[in-house]
């Protein structure tokens, strides 16, 4: 048994070191199985990545940016639409996982020409009625530009298009904070192609 494998099956027995000390902190049985903790009621957080991938929209009065939205084709969230995105699989790195996502649900692949960004990172807890945590998830949320055209991948219902105005008219499940992180990508992407232009 590897070194790290031995640390973690003490950590999964609530066994932490303190000052160089182990300590018992709760009886949980040890398990050397690598597969993914359950959405609801999970050991952990769950680490996923949301991509607000931008395009140009032209409209009488300009230009304005638009986001991809995902209607979901199966619980959670079914028939809702929010960004493009997943949870973060072993060994992955974060921008792997955020085009990984993007391309499984929408086909898009992300112009090269503008690297993602991180925006925001979001810690998303909630619990049930007697205070345990049902849901934790850390939410790492990046900006990038669509290329081509997406087509709905398997787990996709259709693929929509919003502007920040937009949002509102949308079936999402959190309005307030798929406009708050649209308006600060948007902000992100904004300040790093000026950032850029003077270069």
């Amino acid at each position: 048994m590897s070194m790290m494998l031995a640390l973690r099956c003490l950590a999964r027995r609530g066994v932490r070191f303190v000052e160089g000390y182990p300590r018992r902190l709760a009886p949980v049985s040890c398990s050397t199985s690598t597969t993914r903790s359950s959405r609801s009621y999970p050991a952990l957080p769950q680490v996923t990545v949301g991509v607000v991938v931008l395009r140009r929209r032209r409209e009488e009065e300009g230009t304005t940016m638009e986001a991809a939205l995902v209607e979901r084709k199966n619980e959670p969230a079914k028939n809702t639409f929010a960004f493009p995105g997943g949870r973060l699989d072993l060994g992955e790195s974060l921008e792997d996982c955020a085009r990984r996502e993007v391309k499984e649900e929408t086909n898009l692949d992300l112009c090269g020409s503008f690297p993602l960004q991180h925006v925001t990172t979001i810690d998303h807890v909630s619990r049930d009625e007697e205070g345990r945590v049902k849901y934790h998830y850390v939410i790492v949320e990046f900006v990038g530009l669509a290329e081509g055209e997406p087509v709905p991948g398997d787990d996709a219902a259709s693929i929509d298009w919003a502007t920040l105005k937009e949002i509102d008219s949308k079936n999402i499940l959190d309005k307030k904070a798929h406009k708050d992180v649209l308006e600060k990508a948007i902000e992100v992407y904004s300040r790093e192609t000026g950032r850029r232009r003077e270069q």
